[in-house]
């Protein structure tokens, strides 16, 4: 199957501009043509397509031959078409633009490579750089492809960021590579917006993997063994199918109204997702993180993630948030640092939530606490917590819904009389008297559920 990019290249969009239909003259009738862009190829090259037949040949004064179906023995040719002024120009342009390609090389200058044209540049080998205080590709215009070619750009500990963009640009794109042992960033694209970074690896690096700013997508990279971050970005920007581990900060970081998929976060100190107000987060994976698995800013939505072992809680949740449908287990577990409860603090929660959130059909099992509300005014329903070491739900503030929620042998564990000695409460199900909440119906050994008063109540919570 055929993929199609997320952005088509300009010549992409130039192939489906001319795909409008051109007139070709045969010799005895006008028959359609049209100009299509060529999905098969890295590149977009249009391929021009008369009859059911593909061309495969440019002749003199504009004119194509075209491959028909294959026969039995080799392939046939129609007689040659004369397409429009406009066609055959549109095509030349196209194939002048991807054999204009530019060897890194052309821009050597003497310890760094400077780009101050626009253009698509690419690697011929791998490239090192090891001058005191210097970059190892300085991006000085907007409209830029480097393709790094699966070769890997390596720098030294007196080195700065490997490739880094100058302030104000846009419409970057660098690809298809490694960035590593650089001693501050590894793609250093603050300065860039509305910019592409994809199929990299950015590892070693003193500061953040890779950092870009708005309107900006990071796409199938991995930053692993970064000093700071491993993959940041600013406003209303996606990062997806990627991964970040072992890096000294965040594993993945954003600021507001970002959107992030299909990523994971494994094993970096703090957070493995820290997102701002806003942002949407979705099919992510958070594991034994530092610190919060997932931490989500005012009114943001986390969507069908998992975080698990995580060092506080799984997935904490400024007001407004919504979570859906997620799993967050075994966080803030004692047994991560090995030596018992020695410095674990008491929230280490599956979910975490404060004012006006919505807590929806969430699986939350064997973490310090399952779900506690921190503030007023929540929402909570279809959520299952089992055998969390303190409580399994928690909404001792004022001014919750809480219904349909089923909990499971909570707040039995050994270390249950060191919890409480801060004052909270251990149970099933704990809600604070001036919420609304459905009957916390206790169905031990209950058998038949139709035998058991208030177990038929529509917004029935239930505890065994």
């Amino acid at each position: 199957m055929k993929r199609y990019p997320y952005f088509p290249s300009i010549l992409a969009l130039l192939c489906f501009h001319a795909a409008s239909c051109i007139q070709a003259q045969t010799n005895h009738q006008l028959e359609q043509a049209t100009l299509e862009p060529n999905l098969s190829s890295s590149f977009m090259m249009p391929q021009l397509r008369y009859n059911n037949a593909l061309a495969i040949q440019t002749t003199n004064k504009g004119q194509f031959l075209f491959q028909t179906e294959p026969a039995q023995r080799g392939y046939s040719s129609q007689q040659p078409v004369s397409l429009p002024e406009w066609a055959t120009s549109a095509i030349q342009t196209s194939q002048l633009v991807c054999d204009q390609r530019i060897p890194m090389d052309s821009v050597f200058n003497g310890s760094i490579y400077i780009i101050d044209e626009p253009g698509s540049y690419y690697f011929t080998d791998n490239i090192a750089i090891s001058g005191n205080n210097a970059d190892g590709i300085r991006i000085n215009v907007s409209h830029v492809t480097i393709d790094l070619n699966g070769y890997n750009l390596s720098g030294a500990m007196n080195a700065r960021d490997g490739i880094v963009v100058g302030g104000g640009r846009k419409n970057i794109v660098i690809k298809n590579g490694t960035v590593s042992d650089w001693q501050r960033h590894g793609v250093n694209a603050l300065s860039a917006s509305e910019s592409i970074f994809m199929d990299l690896i950015a590892s070693n690096n003193g500061g953040d993997g890779i950092v870009a700013r708005d309107n900006c997508l990071i796409h199938k990279c991995v930053a692993a063994g970064n000093g700071f971050d491993g993959l940041e970005v600013r406003n209303a920007s996606i990062i997806s199918n990627s991964a970040a581990n072992d890096n000294g900060d965040n594993g993945i970081q954003t600021n507001e109204g970002a959107l992030v998929i299909n990523c994971t976060s494994y094993q970096n100190e703090v957070d493995g997702f820290a997102l701002e107000a806003g942002c949407r987060i979705e099919n992510c994976n958070a594991y034994q993180n530092g610190e919060y698995g997932i931490d989500l800013g005012l009114g943001g939505q986390v969507i069908n993630c998992i975080a698990n072992e995580n060092r506080s809680n799984g997935i904490d949740l400024a007001s407004s948030c919504i979570a859906i449908n997620n799993a967050a287990n075994r966080n803030g577990r004692c047994h991560l640092d090995g030596n018992g409860c020695s410095g674990l603090s008491d929230d280490g929660a599956g979910i975490r939530c404060f004012a006006n959130a919505q807590i929806i059909d969430n699986t939350c099992n064997d973490n310090i606490m399952g779900i506690r509300i921190s503030s007023t005014d929540a929402y909570a329903s279809g959520n299952y917590v089992e055998g969390n070491r303190h409580a399994g739900l928690v909404a001792t503030s004022s001014g919750s819904f809480i219904i349909r929620n089923r909990g499971v042998s909570n707040g039995f564990s050994p270390i249950q009389d060191l919890l409480n000695s801060s004052g909270n409460p251990t149970g099933n199900i704990v809600i604070d008297a001036n919420s609304a909440f459905g009957p916390i119906i206790n169905v031990s050994n209950a058998g038949n559920l139709l035998n058991v008063v208030g177990a038929d109540h529509p917004y029935a919570n239930f505890e065994y």
